[in-house]
């Protein structure tokens, strides 16, 4: 379905690999002017199918676009699509703001300006929580059941009403509104809180697992996050990815850490799987499968459940390709330190007790001494 959603809205995106792990071609994205522009694009995602660390490359003239946004941003943005049909969804909104922002501004029409005040005064101004000097954007507060506030912000063409304004929100998935004849900024608001209904279950799970679990790097995950990294104790954590559209269900998961302390732990989650309760939140259901209760930073040595690498003491390693994360872990089940295959490989470079068969070198964990092995080359 996705690759068929792909090839119907994307015609210039086709899959360069049998297993459709790669796409390549041109990204078709309208410009200020509403005119088609083409961009070179190459994704590739991980073994796994994850979006999460799918890198991009692109040709120079949109890699200098892109250049210009925040990268944890665009890679927040990009990495929590749910398939490569929405990341291309993302990708195109992304560039097209780009384009929008870059382009000149053309002078709105008095109409506009005359619309847009009558607008904000039948909606109330209170719900109203920036005004650009110009009219021409705008950051709307809306507000959920369980009083989470929300903020749809609103570009508007120099023609509004009679073209459609350009949104974008904080969701789990790319905020559609179908603007239809006769609307206005209310309208879009009221669909807005539609859209936001979709995800109480979502965050109400995510929240529950943030407040009563040990989730690493958790401070600073926006709204449209759906994954979590739960550390479970012995240097091991949970990579956690939940479906928006039915976050009640089992999540994606994958285990981090060295083999001795998550083999056990990955046979137990799928051997009491089927005991999985949709009626129950998120962390509940873990401790259930799993037969634990989740570790916290109030009940745990926080060196003892830190998924960060051992010799940098960093979790993502920035790199030319994008980031890596620690999946070299010690297999001594009183150690299980993780590490990056980068640390690993030039810390066991500097030691003289080290060797090389090959394209492996073989040596020592740096804190307990245990055997341990990496690749001298990716």
């Amino acid at each position: 379905m996705n690759a068929a959603m792909v090839a119907k809205h994307f015609p210039g995106i086709l899959p360069a690999t049998p297993d459709l792990r790669v796409y390549h071609g041109y990204l078709e994205v309208q410009d200020a002017a509403q005119q088609a522009r083409w961009f070179w694009v190459r994704i590739e995602t991980s073994k796994q199918g994850s979006m999460h660390d799918a890198k991009l490359s692109s040709d120079s003239e949109l890699s200098k676009m892109l250049g210009m946004l925040d990268p944890h941003v665009l890679k927040a943005r990009l990495g929590d699509s749910p398939d490569m049909h929405a990341y291309l969804v993302e990708l195109r909104e992304l560039v097209e703001r780009i384009l929008r922002q870059d382009a000149a501004p053309a002078k709105p029409a008095p109409r506009m300006y005359a619309t847009l005040l009558a607008e904000l005064d039948q909606l109330g101004w209170n719900a109203l929580l920036d005004l650009h000097p110009t009219l021409t954007s705008l950051r709307l507060r809306a507000t959920d059941g369980a009083q989470r506030t929300h903020v749809l912000e609103v570009d508007l063409p120099a023609a509004y009403p009679d073209k459609p304004p350009v949104f974008t929100a904080d969701l789990p998935e790319p905020l559609v509104l179908e603007w239809q004849p006769g609307w206005g900024i209310k309208h879009a608001l009221e669909a807005f809180h539609v859209a936001v209904a979709r995800y109480q279950d979502l965050w109400e799970s995510l929240e529950d697992l943030d407040a009563h679990a040990w989730v690493q790097d958790g401070d600073s995950l926006p709204r449209s996050a759906t994954h979590r990294r739960v550390a479970l104790g012995g240097h091991a954590s949970l990579l956690l990815d939940l479906d928006p559209r039915a976050p009640k269900q089992p999540p994606t998961c994958r285990f981090l850490g060295a083999e001795s302390r998550v083999n056990s732990l990955r046979a137990k989650y799928f051997e009491r799987l089927p005991r999985w309760n949709a009626d129950k939140l998120l962390r509940a259901n873990l401790e259930m499968v799993l037969e634990m209760q989740l570790p916290t930073a109030d009940t745990y040595d926080l060196g003892d459940i830190s998924g960060d690498c051992a010799i940098c003491y960093a979790y993502q390693l920035p790199m030319e390709d994008g980031v890596c994360v620690p999946e070299h872990a010690c297999d001594n089940a009183a150690c299980g330190r993780p590490y990056h295959a980068p640390c690993l490989r030039e810390w066991l470079r500097a030691n003289t007790a080290t060797r090389q068969s090959f394209n492996t070198f073989f040596g020592a964990c740096p804190y307990c001494l245990h055997p341990i092995t990496v690749k001298a080359t990716d």
